[in-house]
Parts: C-alpha cells; sequence; structure tokens
C-alpha cells in the first residue's frame, strides 16, 4: 500500500476526495438570481443552497487538478488498453461543449441551474474522472483503495440517514446547523426549516431519490463481497455495512432506486447463478436479517414504509380516471370545466353586469348555490367546484385539485400566476404532448406528467441540445392547467425530467444521449463476457462484478431520477474504477 501511496498519491488524492468526501458535503451557499437564472428557477430571488452549489465547485476543481496530473506526470493515452471507451466518452465531451456554444441560454449551461448546479463544466468533469480512473488504476490493490474510501463515505452516510429516519435528524440540530451554515449569513437566513420529517431519508445527498440512487450502487457492490467474505472478520464487516446500506435503501422511499436494485438483482442472479447456489446460506441469512429490518423500520413508521413500496404495483398499471379533472378551456368570455366521465360545464362571465352564469355544454342549467361573492357548483362530479368573482378583474375558481386564478377583461381571460403577471391561457388540449397519457398524468409523482410533456420536445433536440441543466427553460411551463391536474399547483416550477435519458436529450441532445448508450453497451458486453463463467474465488472478479451491478442498477434508477452532483460523480468513479478492473481481469486471463 505504501508503494501505491507513493507512487501515485498526487493523481489519487483528487479522485479520492471526488468519491469519498464530496458527497459529504453540505453547506449553505446564497446565490442571488436575477435575468435567465430567475426565468430558469423563479422560485424565488434567492436560491439558499445546501446541497448542490459547493459539491459542483468541487467536483470541477478536483477533476481538474487530476485531468492535468494524469496529462502530464502519470499516464498517456498511447499506453492505455481502453481505446474502445475513448470513443463515446471524447464524442460526449464534443457535444457537451457544442451544446454549450449553440445554447441560447449560454449563461445557465455554464452556470447552472439554481439547486442544480450540472453546468457544463460539471459534466465535462464527469467523463475526466472516467478516463483517469480507467487509466491509472492498474492493481488490485488500487482498487481496494478506491473501494475502502467508497464504503467509509458511504458508513457517513447511512449513519446520517438511519439517524433522520429515526427522527434524529444532526442537521436539524444546534450543532449539525452551525456545521451547515457559515457564521457570516447565520442571522441572515435564521432558523432553518426542513421539507423531510421522520421516516425517510435524504442524508447528505439533497433528496430521497438520489439516496435511492446513490445505495442500490452501493448494494450492488457490496453483496457480492458479503456472499464471498472468507475471514471472520471481512464477513462480519461487510454484513454490517450490507445491513446499513439496506436499511437506507429502503428507508429513503425511493422507488426508483428499489427498480434499479431490480434491474441489477436481475443481471446478478444471472451472472453470479453459481455463487448464489453454493453460498445459498449466507443468501438466506441476508434476507431473513434484511426482513427484520423492514419491518422493524416499517413497524416504527406506523406502516407506511410498506405502503409506500405497496403502490409500484398501481404504479405500473393505468390509472382511473372516473372523476379527475381533464381539462379547463378559455373560449372568448366563456370557461368550460371538463372531467372524465362526467358532462362538462360552462362558466359566462357578463362584464358589464359583473355576472357570472352557469350552464351546460348545450345551454343546461346547472344546479348551484350562492354564499356571498361565491358559487358553489352542485351538479354531479363537481360538488368540490367553486367560482369566486374576488374582484371586477379576478376570478377564482376552486377545483378538486386545488384552484386557479385568471384576470377577466372585457372580451379575454388571461391566467393570472403567482406573481400577480398575466399570461395567455392555454388549456390541456393546445398544448403539445403525447396524448395516449393523458388521465395519466399523476402517476409515477407526476413523472408521467412530465415525460408525456417532455417527449414531444425532443425533436428540436435531435443533435445538440438545448444546453447543460437547461431543461427547466425548455419545458412548457405555461401548460398550467396540466400541473393544476397533476399536483394541484398551476404554479409548480418543473425543472427536471426525473428521466436521466431524457434529462440528457433535452440538455445535450439525442446523439449525445445514443452515445452515453453506447459508452454504456460496451461496458455491458465487456463486463458480461468476463464475469458470466467466473467462479468468483479472486477480489478482482468479485469488485469487477459488483461494480458491474452498480452501474446496471444506478442506470435502472436512472428511468426514474436525473443525474445530480450529490451522486453522479460516484457513478462517474465506479464506472472508471469499473473498466479498469475489466481491463485488470483480461490481463490476467491473458
Amino acid at each position: 500500500m505504501l508503494n501505491i501511496w507513493n507512487k501515485k498519491a498526487w493523481i489519487f488524492i483528487p479522485m479520492l476526495i471526488i468519491i469519498a468526501i464530496v458527497p459529504l458535503i453540505v453547506c449553505l451557499k446564497m446565490v442571488n438570481l436575477s435575468g435567465i437564472a430567475y426565468d430558469a428557477w423563479p422560485a424565488r430571488n434567492v436560491n439558499l443552497d445546501f446541497f448542490s452549489y459547493y459539491k459542483a465547485n468541487w467536483i470541477v476543481i478536483f477533476s481538474t487538478i487530476g485531468w492535468f496530473i494524469f496529462l502530464f506526470k502519470v499516464k498517456k493515452f498511447e499506453e492505455s488498453k481502453n481505446e474502445n471507451y475513448y470513443i463515446p466518452l471524447f464524442i460526449m465531451v464534443i457535444l457537451v461543449v457544442i451544446s454549450t456554444m449553440l445554447s441560447p441560454f449560454r449563461e445557465i449551461a455554464l452556470k447552472g441551474v439554481a439547486d442544480r448546479y450540472e453546468s457544463a463544466w460539471v459534466l465535462v468533469s464527469y467523463f475526466l474522472i472516467t478516463i483517469i480512473l480507467m487509466n491509472t488504476i492498474e492493481k488490485v490493490d488500487e482498487v481496494k483503495l478506491f473501494i475502502k474510501a467508497f464504503f467509509l463515505s458511504c458508513i457517513i452516510i447511512g449513519i446520517i440517514g438511519i439517524l433522520q429516519y429515526f427522527g434524529a435528524d444532526i442537521f436539524k440540530s444546534d450543532f449539525g446547523s452551525s456545521l451547515i451554515v457559515p457564521d457570516a449569513i447565520e442571522k441572515t437566513v435564521g432558523k432553518l426549516s426542513f421539507r423531510f420529517g421522520a421516516y425517510t431519508i435524504y442524508s447528505t445527498l439533497y433528496n430521497t431519490n438520489y439516496v435511492g440512487s446513490y445505495m442500490v450502487m452501493a448494494f450492488m457492490v457490496i453483496i457480492p463481497l458479503y456472499l464471498t467474505a472468507k475471514n471472520i472478520l471481512w464477513r462480519i464487516g461487510s454484513s454490517l455495512i450490507l445491513f446499513l446500506v439496506f436499511s437506507n435503501w429502503i428507508g429513503c422511499r425511493s422507488r426508483a432506486g428499489i427498480i434499479g436494485g431490480i434491474f441489477a438483482f436481475i443481471i446478478m442472479g444471472i451472472i453470479m447463478r453459481k455463487t448464489i447456489v453454493k453460498e445459498w446460506k449466507k443468501l438466506i441469512v441476508a434476507i431473513i436479517v434484511s426482513a427484520f429490518i423492514f419491518l422493524g423500520m416499517d413497524y416504527a413508521s406506523g406502516w407506511t414504509l410498506s405502503g409506500k413500496y405497496s403502490t409500484l404495483k398501481n404504479e405500473a398499471g393505468g390509472v382511473s380516471t372516473e372523476k379527475g379533472l381533464k381539462d379547463i378551456t378559455v373560449e372568448g368570455n366563456k370557461i368550460i370545466i371538463e372531467k372524465y366521465n362526467f358532462k362538462p360545464f360552462v362558466i359566462s362571465l357578463n362584464y358589464d353586469k359583473q355576472e357570472l352564469i352557469l350552464s351546460g355544454i348545450n345551454g343546461e342549467k346547472v344546479p348551484y348555490k350562492l354564499e356571498q361573492n361565491k358559487i358553489l357548483i352542485e351538479e354531479k362530479g363537481y360538488e368540490k367546484y367553486s367560482v369566486t368573482l374576488v374582484d371586477q378583474s379576478r376570478l377564482e375558481l376552486r377545483t378538486d385539485r386545488g384552484k386557479i386564478e385568471l384576470q377577466v377583461n372585457k372580451d379575454e381571460i388571461f391566467y393570472l400566476n403567482n406573481k400577480g403577471e398575466k399570461e395567455e391561457f392555454k388549456s390541456i388540449s393546445k398544448i403539445d404532448r403525447i396524448k395516449a397519457l393523458d388521465g395519466k398524468e399523476q402517476k409515477g409523482s407526476g413523472r408521467i406528467y412530465i415525460w408525456s410533456r417532455t417527449i414531444p420536445v425532443l425533436k428540436n433536440y435531435l443533435l445538440f441540445g438545448s444546453g447543460p441543466d437547461t431543461f427547466s427553460l425548455r419545458f412548457p411551463q405555461y401548460d398550467r392547467v396540466g400541473k393544476l391536474v397533476t399536483w394541484g399547483d398551476p404554479d409548480i416550477i418543473v425543472d427536471k425530467p426525473h428521466n436521466m435519458y431524457l434529462q440528457m436529450a433535452v440538455n445535450t441532445g439525442i446523439l449525445f444521449l445514443v452515445t452515453f448508450l453506447v459508452l454504456i453497451g460496451w461496458y455491458f458486453i465487456e463486463s458480461f463476457k468476463i464475469y458470466f463463467n467466473s467462479d468468483f474465488s479472486k477480489f478482482e472478479h468479485i469488485v469487477g462484478a459488483g461494480l458491474f451491478f452498480a452501474v446496471i442498477g444506478y442506470c435502472g434508477a436512472g428511468f426514474f431520477n436525473d443525474s445530480l452532483v450529490s451522486v453522479a460523480p460516484v457513478f462517474w468513479s465506479l464506472l472508471g474504477i469499473g473498466i479498469a478492473v475489466n481491463k485488470i481481469n483480461k490481463i490476467k486471463r491473458i
């Protein structure tokens, strides 16, 4: 170990920091937003960021340091035996650069959007991390060094997470607050409020979904090590890590992480079929202990944990639209309200008389009652609907999903946003979308809605995309009725697609996405060939397979999660290490 450290310390230090220290960074940064930065994230004028800003900066800093050391002191490209991987990686770098240069939102592409900060610099840093690691790791002891660093960081993240689950969130304590809020701005921000309560986990990774993506990678790496552990100390150690990771994996309530795990488990079952049969006793012990952990955590949460995961089956199926809001349409001075399986009704406004008239679509009467300036609808299916004439120019329509405010003129009706600004009112029927998904918008916590509006956008970004981190500026934020139907809030900002592949396609282009899939495809094929017939008697085969499963798990979760600076650098690091381990195994086989 000392020889390794002396030889490659300067290149390994920045890479170890990225994989082990960066995910732990939580520190408040106040970012003032104006112009295009505010347009991209108009939630408020100041972004109070704890989880992304500093992570993004340190990723760029340390990957740049590592890259220059790599170029001048460690390795020459002509010495590498990973030529196939250079092609997609360098194409991706070029596409990010072109996408940034051509982007109409270059400021965002270079700096990143608030709360995310995954700029062009960060994306390029990811690829540099992979290139550095796949070329500099050449020995098994070097692999062990990085795996130990990864698990050390994972243990810290896991302990913070499990404490959060049981209501002992370190960041809510005075001590924890002092760690993440700089003294210089402590008085400015006042007392912190937290989005997440007990019985869920966000740890240092910003959001519960990203904990799922992180933990599925850790879970897939530790399982092969647990199953093949021979030394008693390593059996105990791997067991403790396994169950800590498992408790975080399920405790974060990320269904995306679970789905990613399912993908990885399928491949693991194929690759490690002989080892699983051979080590069936360890597997049974792990399953039994995991079941007790799940039951204990579920009981502590009042059985809400199992309730969260029981919705997976329903999410995969269709959605009942028997009573759902379908659309709101404005035609001149008329508002047409439609629900699935119920007759629509019309609200007509007589502006001069300040009068509201309710009728069916064919002019038939609609039952209602008056309460001061509010009309309560009594038509079947619309009992929770009401219309309030707030003043001469403002109308409030309340539905069973939430309320929407309108500005009324003599011959026109506009949408009135939460900043008091008027917008052209657009019904769902006027939005470019996948019509087959109408009525399913609420599925997947709104993911179906986001995807149904994002996929039609892709036709504009076949080559170079809109620019890194510019998704929110290309999503149809003006689809107020669609947002009302989905979340009950027409003013909510959709800043991410909740799908890593759609995120890539919109931000950096479909060509970039295809290149990424080629990269992962090459790694998949190479790994499958190496490990399919392995007996997993050697550490390099065990950890190589674990890294392979981790990449699959992350990519599987990516169908429902985005790339983010809290987790993505770990993925690109593990991918680089995985490629390096494959090279070690191929050389030894020869």
